[in-house]
């Protein structure tokens, strides 16, 4: 089994086609909703996803609790902004299946944070190097998972404490042309209609709801999100079509 679980707040631009690329990859999908006013919870619904409304980000993980005792499954965390490759997914569903992936506990993917999106194609930053938040997790390998009342669900200081055996990275080594599991990450995008100006792409994670984190770390320039370790290398153009159309 693999459950999805989705943590939004005004997400109206995306959240249709995140939810549609993984339909036939997950047996469930859960959207936690943080207290959208751009109907994302509504479409999230509409899209035949469960939809809770957690307006404490920090207490997120008590929505996974049903999968943390006897589940033997996999957890998909999926942002509003992640647009996986609906075909490539149809090859790792088969590969947990027939339990190829069963030593790994966490599976690696490759992202394109885009920067840019015309037609067909995007313009962004290839990770890696850039960041890759990968977050589907075999919970038959979980020993521990916490909630200290910090941290919120998938956040990636959170991953580096969970306690887990083995840690495994598949499909990130083949690269993006060739690695099933890939995302096209559209952090740097409108991804509301509620966003204006320079309210665009500024959005970083739980930090900013919670105003956790070092101010010199997030590497503003007026109007525009430059948090380095999205932004690592040379922006590159990637035919796109396959994440836009869905399944």
């Amino acid at each position: 089994m693999i459950a999805a679980v989705m943590m939004v707040k005004n997400e109206d631009r995306w959240i249709g086609q995140a939810i549609r690329n993984i339909q036939h990859f997950a047996d469930e999908i859960l959207v936690i909703d943080n207290g959208s006013a751009d109907g994302t919870a509504d479409i999230a619904r509409i899209m035949g996803a469960k939809v809770v409304t957690e307006l404490d980000m920090r207490q997120t993980h008590r929505c996974i609790d049903p999968y943390l005792h006897g589940f033997k499954g996999w957890v998909f965390g999926v942002d509003g902004d992640e647009l996986y490759d609906p075909v490539g997914l149809k090859r790792v569903k088969a590969d947990i299946e027939a339990g190829y992936l069963s030593g790994a506990f966490q599976v690696e993917t490759c992202f394109l944070h885009a920067t840019e999106i015309k037609g067909k194609t995007a313009r962004g930053y290839m990770g890696p190097p850039a960041r890759t938040p990968s977050k589907l997790y075999n919970f038959a390998k979980l020993t521990a998972w916490p909630c200290d009342g910090r941290h919120i669900l998938f956040q990636a200081r959170t991953r580096q404490i969970v306690r887990c055996t083995p840690r495994e990275a598949c499909y990130q080594a083949l690269g993006w042309d060739k690695s099933p599991f890939r995302v096209l990450h559209t952090r740097f995008l409108r991804r509301s209609s509620k966003e204006h100006g320079e309210g665009i792409g500024m959005r970083l994670h739980g930090e900013d709801l919670l105003g956790f984190g070092d101010a010199k770390d997030r590497g503003y320039v007026k109007g525009r999100n430059v948090r380095r370790y999205y932004r690592i290398g040379e922006q590159v153009t990637r035919d796109v079509s396959v994440f836009l159309r869905g399944e």
